[in-house]
């Protein structure tokens, strides 16, 4: 996991055992990886509507999202 997302989980009350993500003890691990990838995908999706496509590749390398915006 990227560690800036992993960072931002915990700032959200997520806790970590392992590689896995707990939220109220709970494993929400798919759940908040995905989630925290849309919200990314959406950021870029902005960025690039702005004609802003140098923001939009910040923002996927920092947090490492590969695939094409959509």
């Amino acid at each position: 996991m990227n560690e800036r997302i992993k960072e931002l989980a915990e700032q959200a009350g997520a806790e970590f055992y392992a590689d896995t993500i707990l939220v109220n003890g709970k494993d929400a691990d798919d759940l908040m990886r995905k989630f925290a990838e849309l919200i990314v995908r959406e950021c870029i999706n902005v960025a690039s509507n702005a004609k802003s496509l140098e923001a939009a590749a910040m923002i996927k390398q920092r947090f490492g999202i590969e695939n094409e915006i959509e």
